[in-house]
Parts: C-alpha cells; structure tokens; sequence
C-alpha cells in the first residue's frame, strides 16, 4: 500500500489479494435478495429510483458465484459474469486456481480440480445453489488479468454488454461493482465487519465511482488501469463494474488496495483485442481492432498459433464455419548443424534436438543454442551449469575437515528423511551432504566444509572463475536446476516450480554456492559448483536473503567467523526450520499444481577452529510472510538472531541433535558471539522499507515491545488472519501496535486441534440458520469416568451462570440478520460454545493424544506448551515490555506454561480476556491455581484479568484474584467490563473497551522484564 501511495512499481505478485475498501463511510454495501436491492443509503439515494432498478436489475441473474468444489483450502474462486454466447468472464487469478496455461492453447483443468458457477448464492439463499458445471477454459489472457470460461446452460440470462467508453469519458460515473466480497485479512477487521455487516460469500452491490487511470503491476507488467472506489473484498475478483446509467459494463474488477483504489481492466481496451473479439464476447456497438500493449505478450504465450480463434459454440448449437479444432501446429526445427525439417507437432509434445549425451565421468557441457528460422535471432535459455555425471566420485561432507571432529546432526528416529538406494540419508556431493526432509520435499539438515584459501579457490589460474563460467553459461543463459536422480521425485521440489510460480520465490542455494566451489583442479571446482544447483540444495527465498550483491546475510556471518578464526577453513551446518505452522504455498510441478510449506526461519551453525578447541556459532534467520496472500511474490526483510544450539535443536522440534562437543563449543553466551553480533551488524544495516536487510535483532531496537497474543477455544482462520484481526481490533480500539513499534506475535494451536484453518465462518459473520447448523457439527467429548465427571460439572457450571433466551419465533424472524444483531444468545449458540469449549479445555488438561489430520498426532498440552516456550524464547528480551495477552482457553495456555515452566523465560505484563481460569474445573487440573497462585516467578509485573459477566465462558467464575494470590496478597487486577452486542465472549469487543486500552497502554509503558 506504500508503494501505491507513493507511484512505486508493484512487485509481480503483490499485485493484491486485495479487494479493498477505499471510503468506508462514504461507499455502503447493499444486500442482493431475489436479484432485487432495498433502500440504499445516503448520499446514494439514486439506487433507488425506478429507472435504476430498471437497468440493474436483469444484469444481476447473469453475475455469479465461481464455486470449486473439491479445493482443499478456497470456499470460492471469486466472481463471474455471462459475456457471451455460453461464456463467463472472470480474472485470470481467478481460473489459475482451478486451470493451467496461457492464452488460448493449451489450457487444462489443473488434476483433481473442478469448477462451477452459482448464480443464486445470497443471503437466505440453499446452499449448495443450482451449480452449473464449468466446461472448459477458453482463455487466460497474457496481459490483462482476465480469463474467458465456458458455461452451458445459460440459456435465459443476459449477456452483458462491455462498453466501449475509454475510461477519460467515465470519469466520476456513477457505477454498481456486483460481485460475491469475502472477509479479508488485507483490510482492516472493524471497518470490515461496519461496512458488510459481518456477512460475507453472498451476493452484493457496492455502489461507487469511476476515477481516473493509473498504472500498476499486474503479473509482471506496468498494465494502464482504470479506477474506480466501491468497497470491495477478495471475492470480489471478477466482479462486473457496471455504469449504472447504461447497464454495460466498463471494467473488470481486479484488484484493489485499502483506502487507496480498487482497479479493473477497461473494457474499451479488451475491444481492441481481436482475440477477445474472435472468441465471442459481446460488446455495446461494433468494436474496433487495432494494436494492443498485450501484442507481445500474445506473441509469447501463443507462439506459433497466433491466429483468430472461432467463437466458442456451446454443444447444444452448431459449431461456427471452419471452425476446427486446433490439435496439430506447423513449426519449423533447426538443428545445430544448419539442417532444418518441417513437422507436424502435437500441442504438449515436448521435442527435443541434438545428440544424447552419453554418461561419464566429465562434465555436461551446455548444449550449442538453436537458432530459429530468423538468423540471429536472441534466445534466451535456462541451462543447467556443468555437471559431474559420475555420481559414485562424490564423497561428501568431512567431518575431520578441521582436524577436530565436527560431526553431522544426528536425526531423531521416526522423521521421515529420504533415503538412496544403498539406505544412506546423507547425500554425497562434492564438498557437503544434505539429508532430505521426504514429506516436506526440502533439505532438513546440511553439512559443507569451506575452505577460503586462494590456491583451491582458483587452483588453476587463467580459467574463467565467474559464476557464468564455472557453469558454463552463455550471455543469454540463465541457471536452471536438476533433480537429484538417487532419490524419490516426490521427495523433491521440481524446478518447475520456480520457473511457473510468476516470479514469487528466489531459489535459494541452503549450501552457498560461493563457498564450496573449491578444489585441486578446475573440473573439481566445477563440479562443487554444478553440485549447488540441484533441487536438493534449494529452498524458497527472497531475493537479498543470500545473494552476495545484495549483501547476502548467511555469507556476511560466515565471513566475520572466517575472518577471526584461525585458518581458512569452516564447517557449516544449515538448513530450515520446518514447522508446522508454515504457510502454504501452491505451485507448478511436474504433473501438475503442488502444495509446499514455505519456511520462514533458517538456522545455521558456522563452526571455525581455535586452537586445539572448536567454537561454534548458532543463528537464524526469519522472514515475515504475515502479509503475503497465497498467490503473490514474497519481499520481506530477514532478522536475525544469535541462538544456542540447543535453542535451535527446540525451534526445529527436536527433528535433529547436534554433538555434545558442538553444545561444549557453542559462543552464543560467549564474547566471541557478540563481537561476530557487531561486525556482522555493520556490514548488514540498510534502509528501512521493502528490499532493505534489517540489523541484527539483539542490537537494535526496532521493537519497543514484544507482544505474544494467544487465541481462545474452537478453530479459526489461517494464522496471518488471526494476527491481523487482532491489531486491527486493537487499533480500532485505540492503540496501532505497528506505529508504538511493537514485534507482534501469535501463538496459533488451532491445528492442534482441528484439520484445517476456518474458512471464514465467523460467529460475529454468519447469519443465524448458517451458525445453527455450525453449531451441530460433532464434536467427540469424553463419556464416562472422572474425565466425563469433570467436564459435565463444567457445562453445568457456565449454564447456571449464563444469561440465554430461548425463544424460536424471535430467532426465525431474526434468521435473515447475524447473531451480532440479535438482543441475546440463542441456545444453539450456548451449545456451540459449549461443545468446543468443552472438547478443547478437556483435551488440553488431559494431554490427550489427538489426530487432527491424518498421519498427525499430537499430545495437545505438550505440543501447545511446547510452542508458546519457544516463541517467547524467541521474543523476549531484555530492556523492553515482554507482554501476554491472552483470551478465553488462551489464558490457561499462558498461565499453565508461566506457573509450570521453569525455563520460561520473564515476562513483564500479562492481560487475561475472557478467562475461564476460574472455574474449578480448570483449576483442579492445575492445582497450582489454588492459593498462592500467582506466577511470581516468571511474571515481573501487572496481571489485568478483564471480563463480562454475561461471558458465556467466564460467566461462572470471572474473578480469579483470590485464587492467584502472591504471597497470601489479591495481586491480579480483576475488572469488569460491558461488551457491547450479544456475543460477550467476543475478542473484539473486548479490545475495544477502555479498560482493555488502559491496561495495554500501562504494560507498554513498563521497563522490560529480565530474560
């Protein structure tokens, strides 16, 4: 949004998840029922009147809903609306999530993937609607992100006309965006939930105006934009931007940025495009041909077949005059030696010319270029650099390359690590091993031995030692990267993956390429280079995160070691830390989409000799991809951290352990620690903003405070969402956690317990008949014995203390609003909050052993305990306010771990929302809450236990300071608030309070706690 604010290019795949809101009190949302609106407000009274409802209202049954089905993670694709004969228009983002290719040939349905249209999905409306089958995708446009699916059985509804209005004469026209908006993590959560009223995946208008040009980066290019200021959100991709006087549609909606601009592609530039003419859309007069700023991108995503394409026929009408099908090409094919054959190519076939390459042991040298039939012609070629094609030469990593054993991490038994076929983990190459991580696809651990000297950098000199020349690559090649032959390919991320990913991922070398390029030859040198640059050795980066021009950060760090070490040599153990709870990714492989984890935290062990003795230095490395949408590029600054071995062995989860004599040499507390600390944050400090590389966390103080928040009972959305909406809500409160500078944390251990993140279905969001059928989802609780006893006295305990109305005819008239409007708490309501209630504070306090997804298994209270220690590990740190806030089961997490932990580290403040810690349900299974129950050790300063009493959670027992008392004395702050609405449980609203504001407020301003 800064970029946009200040003009800046946007980043490939920056280029908005985001829908936004651009004028919140000025730009209404208006609910769609029966293809029809009410009164609209003001200052938009015009809706309506007659003439209005007139022209808008039979566009409405031809704008849709594109629904996929069998996706793992999206509810919906986003927006679609009938542009022709049988023919949807939608944006390319919008298909790339159920269709592979680009431009007209070529085009598939990803594997396993579906996709239809709803036509009818509104408030009140069945859900599933009447769903019409997507039959295949004719276009995905190269330049525009606009795509053209096909949909039998629109006999009936209006085809919308695109208007051939340039976007100069539109300028401040009255327009409807129709479309299907969905909450979003981009856009600031009250606001959200005033301006669409908590409801989301529904049919709306979001009336607004046209603004004026502008260009922005849409899939790698300057695109010229129009503008225009609806609220819109990220179901909104491919929504219709309709000229409320005309009824024909000026833009397709595309992306947007918060209280900035949304933007669409101009249908007056999609009439130019002879292709978007040929393929059937219809326009508002005759369109006129003419030369287009996509032509070059047709050119390359349509090669050789850049001819008019014959309109699309659905299969109940007859195909159009010669039209054919487009299965066979004409190319022409240019050997090296000058001699050219004409042949016929099937599309897909993959060709290949020149000689095989026969095996051996010398290197693979890049194949001539091929001309094409231009003499002269510039190609561009991705080549993988010279190679040895011996495998048996490779010996691997040393670990006596010190002359003091530096062994390799040992991995714990059980993780499931790939294996060659000789049963070996760590695989060989020149200079270093990597053992791979087979589930993840990734190198769980490597070890490489460098060596600085200059007589085994260039042993032979007069060669060429560039990067080029060491892979032997030409003026126009570019790197590409090999599988490794000796274990499974689905143990592997395919090369594919980055070259198809539009731009979001660096491959990042784990094992620097610069530092084992070394040998006693040249070929040897050459082939520790080549070695580098298989799949194996790459995981997604950003760019700036080891690439020596921009002063990569692992090669600043290994040469202060080297340059206080004695000698030239180092061993160096790295790789990522694979957790859990890293986002997901998806992308192209080999057959198709696949999913990955992306790591956001690497780890490295530089270990140098001194003496007779080794020195070890441990660090990680962490990038922020809390605001980085699934589908767009990654340019986030790293920070850094000095860390302990046995800090790093706790972060990775215990997958691996390093030797005792690494522990025995580990600098992290040591001088020699900190001075590599100060030498490397010299070197490394850049300018803050996107591109910049951050100094080292323990010797700046970016943060004023660190902050670790805790979420409550039942599942939630993805992680990012979670985090976003409590600084939002915060925000809203009064506070901007961001602009107070605060490092901002979340514990999420909602996969703990659920298979997959919520999918946006929000109690405050959904309407009542949605949230009673919610509410009725199974939920397994314990039955018979102590176990059953307990949790009954609990639910008897919060029912005899809850407030609740139960009247059936209130809540059926109420049906068509949210649970945020009713005056009270329907029962079903109480029942969903009982059953996950129940079910995660039982599972938690008894550890139980629990599946949430096949294949994983948790002990719940060990490994929720377990990742709260290492995050605040992580966060705290000296000099600063070190805080916990906390909601609902939250607060049993922070206290169980405060008051039973003893190497939690100090925390200096503690705000408890919502807390069921006072019931004696909970407290009988953590005793220590009773009498001097306070975590003196571990908590420094103030305890704020804030509440409702109408709380459904708290409502038994809110008051907990005559249970944590410290040293006989009441110490906790218990205050009561009034949270406004119905849902008195609700996070939000207990943020928002002054109370709340104060608390916080007083723990920012506290000196920090010892670590």
């Amino acid at each position: 949004m800064r970029k946009l604010r200040e003009g800046q290019p946007l980043d490939p795949r920056e280029r908005f998840a985001v829908e936004a809101i651009i004028l919140p009190r000025e730009r209404p949302v208006v609910d769609i029922v029966g293809d029809d609106w009410g009164a609209v407000p003001a200052p938009w009274e015009s809706f309506n009147a007659p003439a209005v409802h007139q022209v808008l209202m039979p566009k409405l049954p031809s704008i849709g809903r594109v629904e996929v089905p069998n996706h793992p993670s999206y509810p919906y694709a986003g927006t679609g609306f009938i542009v022709g004969n049988g023919i949807l228009m939608t944006n390319r983002h919008v298909a790339e999530i159920f269709a592979s290719g680009l431009g007209r040939e070529g085009l598939k349905f990803l594997p396993g993937r579906t996709a239809g249209v709803d036509f009818k999905r509104e408030i009140g409306s069945p859900e599933p609607g009447e769903i019409l089958a997507v039959e295949r995708v004719l276009m995905i446009h190269p330049y525009w992100d606009m795509a053209l699916i096909a949909v039998p059985g629109l006999a009936g509804r209006e085809v919308l006309k695109l208007s051939l209005d340039q976007p100069e004469d539109a300028n401040n026209r009255p327009i409807a965006v129709v479309g299907y908006p969905a909450q979003s993590p981009y856009n600031d959560f009250t606001v959200q939930q005033t301006v669409f009223r908590g409801v989301y995946n529904v049919k709306r208008l979001q009336p607004g105006r046209v603004g004026v040009r502008r260009t922005v980066e849409s899939y790698g290019k300057q695109v010229d934009a129009v503008t225009h200021d609806a609220s819109t959100l990220g179901g909104n991709s491919g929504s219709a931007v309709i000229d409320v006087a005309t009824g024909n549609v000026l833009a397709l909606h595309f992306a947007g940025a918060y209280l900035d601009a949304n933007f669409g592609v101009p249908s007056a530039e999609l009439a130019r495009d002879g292709r978007v003419i040929d393929a059937g859309v219809c326009f508002a007069g005759t369109p006129r041909r003419g030369p287009t700023a996509g032509d070059d991108a047709w050119t390359r995503a349509d090669p050789v077949v850049e001819q008019r394409t014959p309109p699309y026929q659905p299969p109940d009408q007859p195909a159009a005059p010669g039209a054919r099908p487009a299965d066979t090409v004409q190319a022409v094919v240019q050997a090296p030696g000058g001699i050219a054959a004409r042949v016929s190519i099937p599309i897909n076939v993959e060709i290949t010319v020149g000689v095989p390459q026969v095996l051996g042991a010398q290197p693979v040298a890049p194949p001539p270029a091929v001309p094409g039939p231009g003499e002269g012609a510039t190609i561009e070629r991705a080549v993988i650099p010279v190679t040895d094609t011996d495998y048996s030469t490779r010996t691997g990593y040393d670990p006596n390359f010190l002359g003091i054993e530096v062994p390799m991490p040992a991995v714990r038994a059980g993780v499931p690590v790939s294996a060659m076929a000789d049963g070996r983990t760590a695989i060989p190459y020149h200079n270093f091993s990597i053992v791979q991580h087979g589930t993840r696809r990734l190198a769980l651990l490597t070890a490489s031995n460098e060596d600085a000297r200059a007589q085994v950098k260039q042993p032979e000199p007069g060669r060429d030692y560039s990067r080029d020349g060491l892979g032997g690559l030409g003026d126009n090649d570019t790197e590409a990267w090999r599988d490794e032959p000796r274990i499974p390919s689905d143990h592997q991320i395919p090369d594919r993956f980055y070259t198809r990913d539009g731009g979001a991922f660096d491959r990042g070398h784990i094992v620097r390429r610069e530092a084992v390029a070394w040998g006693t030859s040249y070929d040897a040198v050459r082939f520790a280079n080549g070695d580098t640059f298989h799949v194996t050795n790459c995981s997604p980066q950003v760019k700036g995160f080891n690439r020596s021009n921009l002063r990569g950060l692992w090669g600043e760090l290994e040469n202060v070691v080297l340059e206080q070490a004695e000698g030239e040599r180092l061993c160096v153990l790295a790789g990522p830390v694979l957790a859990e709870s890293d986002r997901s990714f998806r992308g192209r492989g080999t057959d198709g989409e696949i999913l990955v984890q992306i790591p956001r935290r690497y780890w490295k062990v530089i270990v140098a000799r001194a003496g007779d003795a080794l020195q070890a230095f441990g660090f990680v490395l962490e990038q922020d991809l809390g605001g980085v949408p699934l589908e767009f590029v990654i340019d986030a600054p790293w920070r850094q951290r000095l860390v302990s071995l046995s800090g790093i062995e706790e972060e990775c989860g215990q997958l691996f352990t390093f030797a005792e004599v690494l522990h025995e040499a580990d600098q992290a507390e040591e001088g020699a620690g900190q001075r590599v600390m100060k030498r490397v944050a010299a070197r490394t400090e850049a300018p803050a903003g996107r591109g910049g590389v951050e100094a080292p966390a323990l010797l700046r103080s970016e943060a004023k405070a660190g902050i670790v928040f805790i979420h409550g009972i039942s599942n939630h959305p993805a992680p990012e969402i979670v985090l976003g909406n409590w600084k939002s809500a915060i925000k809203a409160g009064g506070t901007d956690l961001d602009a107070a500078g605060a490092d901002t944390r979340l514990l999420y251990w909602a996969d703990v317990l659920y298979s997959a993140p919520l999918v946006v279905r929000e109690l405050v969001g959904g309407t009542v008949a949605a949230l009673e059928a919610l509410a009725a989802e199974d939920v397994v609780l314990p039955e018979g014995g102590e176990e059953a006893e307990r949790m009954a006295s609990l639910v008897e305990a919060i029912s005899r203390h809850t407030m609740t109305v139960r009247n059936g005819e209130v809540v059926r008239e109420a049906d068509a609003g949210t649970v945020q409007e009713l005056p009270f708490v329907p029962d079903f309501i109480e029942r969903f909050f009982m059953r996950h209630l129940v079910r995660d504070v039982h599972h938690y306090l008894y550890d139980v052993d629990h599946e949430p997804r096949p294949g994983t298994r948790y002990r719940v209270r060990q490994e929720i305990r377990r990742r709260l220690l290492a995050m605040l590990k992580d966060t705290v740190q000296p000099g600063r306010p070190n805080i916990i806030v906390s909601h609902s089961m939250g607060t049993v997490i922070a206290y169980d771990l405060l008051k039973d932990e003893p190497s939690c580290p100090s925390i200096s403040g503690l705000i408890t929302l919502g807390s069921p810690l006072g019931l004696d349900t909970v407290q009988e299974r953590l005793p220590w809450t009773r009498q001097n129950g306070f975590p003196a050790d571990r908590l420094d300063g103030p305890w704020f236990n804030i509440f409702d009493r109408l709380d459904i959670v708290a409502a038994a027992d809110p008051e907990i300071a005559n249970d944590m008392k410290r040293s006989g004395r009441k110490v906790v702050k218990d205050i009561a608030v009034h949270n406004d609405g119905s849902l008195h449980h609700e996070l939000a609203r207990y943020v928002a309070t002054g109370e709340f504001q104060s608390a916080l407020k007083e723990l920012l301003e506290k000196t920090g706690a010892r670590r």
